[in-house]
């Protein structure tokens, strides 16, 4: 088993935490895809995809890893100490965006069990989190390939998303499948490099959570 990270903007941690989110769609970089967890050059073709090149040493493997393996969520946060003095140690804490009220604020509990409210100025990127101050960690159970618009309803909910009304949809009709939802975000992510209309390929990460986050920040 191996444990790699992944990043997760925060609507999508707390779609994790709240049991809505069991699927990730990534793009497939260079063109390159493979079937389960890896194929060889003569199984590229069948994708209509640039062939894997002769020179390569090995199967291309899934960068998420494969079925059995860990993914291990860093997300936007903020490490923290809250002291009790200058004769002990001062705990090192962490503050979680997704988790946080819209000004940055949240709860803690002191080590003399006082609930402090405090607030948090400077956030830092989800890339530059580190292992230790991880609070999700998941179970990969599928991996597979395929088009980004063969995404069916029931995985576009699986995804985090749900069906909704009143946005406008651009025909008239005021509701949008959770397939439409999906399109809409996957295009304000990704914008230009990898439109919805481009129908890229795709990873299709399954997974299910590993441990249970602590409440709190």
């Amino acid at each position: 088993m191996r444990e790699r990270p992944i990043l997760f903007s925060a609507p999508m941690v707390r779609a994790i935490l709240d049991g809505r989110k069991t699927q990730t769609r990534r793009i497939v970089r260079d063109g390159l895809v493979v079937r389960e967890t890896a194929f060889g050059v003569d199984d590229a073709a069948a994708f209509g995809l640039r062939p894997w090149p002769r020179s390569a040493v090995g199967p291309v493997e899934c960068p998420y890893g494969a079925p059995g393996d860990r993914l291990w969520v860093r997300e936007t946060h903020a490490q923290f100490a809250v002291g009790e003095g200058l004769d002990r140690s001062v705990p090192q804490c962490v503050a979680y965006r997704a988790t946080c009220d819209q000004n940055g604020g949240f709860d803690y509990v002191n080590g003399r069990g006082e609930i402090m409210r405090l607030k948090v100025t400077k956030w830092t990127p989800a890339i530059h989190m580190p292992r230790w101050a991880s609070r999700i960690t998941l179970n990969v159970v599928g991996i597979r390939v395929e088009r980004l618009q063969d995404i069916s309803e029931e995985d576009a909910r699986a995804e985090g998303v749900e069906a909704t009304r009143g946005h406008g949809h651009p025909a008239g009709d005021d509701s949008l499948s959770a397939c439409e939802v999906f399109r809409d975000l996957w295009d304000r992510i990704n914008g230009e490099r990898a439109a919805w209309a481009s129908n890229p390929w795709v990873w299709v990460v399954e997974f299910r959570p590993a441990t249970t986050p602590p409440e709190g920040t």
